[in-house]
């Protein structure tokens, strides 16, 4: 809140009324996805075998769509859900599908760790059930022993799906919190944080806590969006502290931070600022932004390997490392390059050669791609090699038509430098010539030289 104010003014006072208005807005306005579904009652040793599989059925719904929901737009995700739970409909098909399976599926979709934690997650449950054990239905036991569930994930499916009273906090719901009651604090840390659950807590809906927890993420998306929010069709705008000071900064233009005694520890003291409109003014100061951590830069040296056989194209691929960035997903070859170490690299066609046994036909500069991961930005410098059809690669790798390709575990980064590869791949020469131009490394960066053959 800008200037010197109470810290009571972030209370919220009149819950039942907040609570009656989302839920009223929610049931007419609620989008119809895939993962929406009544709630089911929570599972019990008591229960028939029929009902605790309808019972864990719903939380395995829930539980999928919130996995891919993360850091992913909904729009993007419903294809996704719909061919998961066509391929993957239970908890024990998804146990026991091939590792290979599940990434495919998930495939284009990033992060693509949640893949491998779904599936873990149904061991989880399925051991569970086979031992005919009580099913966790509490937040810190779930956050414990679930793989891939963190507060909000467990808070999520066990509100919507079981109808369990208990907060989420997501971005939308920071968003919403945060204008409704003027909040200046990063609410991703510290107090901010505490400030945002407690809240969420004592607004969640005792009758319908899932149905709530769904509204206040709903509102977040369609209406108390991050940019240019729609104030004017807002469920609780007048219960909105961030509208009502934006419209008193449109008609004063100043604020007087004396005129109050200030004992906030959430919001610091803020003078006004260039103002443009309300939705500007709100966008600009609610939530207040969380400091990015340093984006960390890596660039690699990507090698597409072409071959011709019976009159089909087919590129070598390897399957990356078990752990790390994009595990156990197939990629071209690819090398780091290690600024620090700065690397004497002599060319792209001396590194083919340590690579290949057998002949290599031509080596083709096809152009850098970008790729942007949550705190890496990877510049990919990709490279055609075009190898005799009796030359091998030294590696653990197979080689795939694009058709086959298209049915395996590849993430969107080695699309990217396939189409960069594949762009113009028919204006290659069948005979190589070549020439004396280099690709050298200068402080471990390549220089944007091409090679001719």
């Amino acid at each position: 809140m800008i200037g010197a104010h109470k810290a009571s003014s972030h209370t919220f006072e009149d819950v039942k009324h907040i609570r009656k208005s989302l839920l009223a807005w929610y049931r007419s306005n609620a989008r119809i996805l895939p993962w929406r579904k009544p709630y089911v009652n929570p599972p019990t040793i008591s229960m028939s075998s029929k009902e605790r599989t309808i019972s864990l059925q719903r939380a395995y719904e829930v539980l999928v769509s919130e996995m891919m929901l993360q850091q992913t737009q909904v729009v993007t995700v419903v294809p996704y859900f719909e061919r998961w739970m066509k391929k993957f409909p239970t908890w024990d098909v998804l146990e026991t599908a091939d590792l290979e399976e599940v990434q495919n599926i998930w495939a284009g979709l990033g992060y693509y760790a949640r893949a491998r934690r779904m599936k873990e997650a149904a061991m989880y449950f399925m051991e569970l059930e086979r031992r005919s054990e009580t099913i966790p239905t509490d937040v810190a036991t779930w956050v414990k022993n679930v793989p891939g569930c963190g507060e909000y994930t467990a808070g999520a499916v066990l509100s919507v799906a079981w109808n369990i009273r208990c907060p989420i906090v997501d971005g939308n719901v920071i968003r919403v919190l945060t204008r409704l009651r003027a909040v200046g604090a990063d609410c991703h840390k510290g107090i901010g944080k505490k400030w945002v659950w407690d809240s969420a807590d004592q607004l969640v809906d005792n009758e319908y806590p899932g149905d709530f927890n769904q509204a206040l993420m709903e509102l977040g998306a369609t209406v108390c969006t991050p940019v240019n929010p729609n104030c004017d069709i807002c469920p609780l705008n007048m219960d909105c502290l961030a509208l009502k000071e934006a419209k008193n900064v449109l008609k004063k233009n100043i604020i007087n931070s004396n005129n109050e005694e200030h004992d906030c520890n959430l919001c610091p003291i803020e003078e006004l600022g260039q103002f443009i409109s309300i939705k500007t003014y709100i966008s600009s100061k609610y939530p207040r932004k969380a400091i990015k951590k340093k984006t960390k830069l890596q660039e690699n040296i990507v090698f597409v390997f072409l071959r011709e056989k019976n009159m089909l194209k087919e590129y070598y691929l390897e399957k990356r490392p078990p752990k790390g960035l994009l595990a156990g997903l197939w990629d071209f070859k690819t090398l780091p390059i290690d600024i620090e170490q700065k690397y004497e690299i002599q060319d792209a066609e001396n590194h083919a050669k340590t690579i290949v046994s057998g002949d290599i036909i031509g080596v083709w500069k096809k152009g850098d791609t970008l790729h942007q991961f949550t705190h890496i930005r990877q510049i990919s410098y990709v490279y055609l090699v075009v190898i005799d059809i009796n030359a091998e690669i030294r590696g653990k790798g197979t080689w795939m038509t694009e058709e086959i390709m298209k049915n395996q575990s590849i993430p969107e980064l080695t699309w990217k430098n396939f189409r960069q590869a594949a762009n113009n791949e028919k204006k290659i020469p069948n005979k190589t010539k070549k020439t004396n131009k280099r690709l050298k490394v200068n402080d471990g960066k390549w220089k944007q030289t091409s090679l001719s053959f």
